[in-house]
């Protein structure tokens, strides 16, 4: 009787591996009900063992008060520049209507990546590269000092299983502006605490 516990993820493909390791496991945990709902069409029967346990943050680490200092007030957002998930163009494009609408405020990217180009680029063609801020990876001291400095906070992502940087957000007492996508709105309640 060896017992071991799978915490679920989302593969990109179902595979006989993957569905195997699902019927053995003696118990299986997940980031979010959004996960395990699409876990659960593919393999139904793991229902009865498995268990969401949301992921979390370390609360001392935003006990920093200490904020980033930007020339304008600004807008920040946090991920991984790979492919179009965590939707940054969407975001910048969104941006542009706020610039152009008068609104003296910057956007500040953290994150590296691939995909950085790209969104360096299209900020490029937006005439935003004086407004949109790459920061490029930002220890854990600075992103708590980056949150805390902003305005709010965007989630703008296309698929997310859970995001972390909502809580963290939260934790630095943010407003979050987020995608109603995957596992969001289970942190982040529409008009209660972000849109």
């Amino acid at each position: 009787g060896f017992k071991f516990k799978v915490d679920v993820f989302l593969p990109t493909d179902r595979n006989w591996i993957f569905d195997k390791v699902l019927r053995r496991a003696d118990y299986i945990t997940s980031c979010s009900r959004s996960v395990l709902e699409d876990v659960l069409e593919y393999v139904p029967e793991i229902k009865k063992k498995s268990v969401v346990i949301h992921n979390g943050v370390d609360l001392e680490e935003f006990r920093i008060t200490k904020t980033y200092i930007n020339s304008r007030p600004y807008i920040f957002s946090l991920g991984r520049f790979c492919d179009d998930q965590k939707g940054f163009d969407i975001l910048i494009m969104a941006f542009k209507d706020i610039v152009d609408r008068g609104y003296d405020v910057d956007l500040i990217l953290a994150g590296d990546g691939p995909d950085r180009r790209n969104q360096e680029n299209l900020a490029n063609l937006l005439k935003l590269n004086d407004r949109v801020i790459f920061f490029g990876n930002a220890n854990r001291v600075n992103v708590v000092l980056l949150l805390n400095g902003c305005e709010f906070f965007v989630s703008s992502s296309r698929i997310e299983p859970f995001a972390i940087v909502n809580l963290e957000a939260m934790a630095a007492g943010k407003a979050i502006v987020a995608t109603k996508v995957d596992g969001t709105p289970e942190a982040v309640k529409d008009g209660v605490n972000g849109i």
